[in-house]
């Protein structure tokens, strides 16, 4: 991930990870559920800017809570 190495202010990343339930659709060793976390984790320390492209599910929102959010339906 990128994210570590390209951290700075003025940095903005782009993040769509595959959507909550369907982490299997990438294979089974790709992304898996517990990544959701640790994504949310690295994200904290980002001194950039972030667009996540995300389901609005509950365990989402409860992962991604610190953060602010904009919902489009």
């Amino acid at each position: 991930m990128g994210l570590r190495r390209y951290h700075r202010p003025g940095t903005l990343f782009y993040l769509g990870p595959p959507y909550y339930g369907s982490e299997d659709n990438y294979g089974t060793t790709l992304f898996g559920r517990d990544q959701f976390a640790v994504l949310a984790e690295r994200l904290k320390g980002h001194q950039g800017a972030f667009i996540l492209s995300m389901n609005d599910v509950p365990e989402i929102r409860e992962t991604f809570a610190s953060f602010a959010t904009t919902r489009r339906r």
